[in-house]
């Protein structure tokens, strides 16, 4: 799934109006996504090595693609790399 959204400092709260949960083939993708991202839309460290690297060695930021009420849609929680098939946000400022 790719999700494209620019100037998240400006969005209301820092968040959006619709859930993002579908993929670009507007299916429904999971409940989570990797973001690489803080609550402020800014890049991470925590980004599975530039999304180079799918092993336990490193981890990424993830969002909640249903929670729309808070930030958390892009910045939830710290996971591994490894094992976890989630769609990836690709956001820009």
């Amino acid at each position: 799934m790719i999700a494209r959204i620019t100037r998240i400092r400006h969005l209301p709260g820092g968040r959006v109006l619709a859930s993002v949960e579908l993929t670009e083939n507007g299916t429904l993708g999971g409940s989570y996504a990797w973001t690489g991202s803080t609550l402020d839309g800014v890049a991470s460290p925590a980004d599975c090595n530039a999304w180079t690297d799918g092993t336990n060695a490193f981890n990424g930021r993830v969002g909640e693609t249903t929670f729309i009420s808070s930030s958390t849609w892009i910045d939830s929680f710290t996971n591994q790399c490894s094992g976890t098939s989630y769609a990836l946000y690709c956001i820009s400022q």
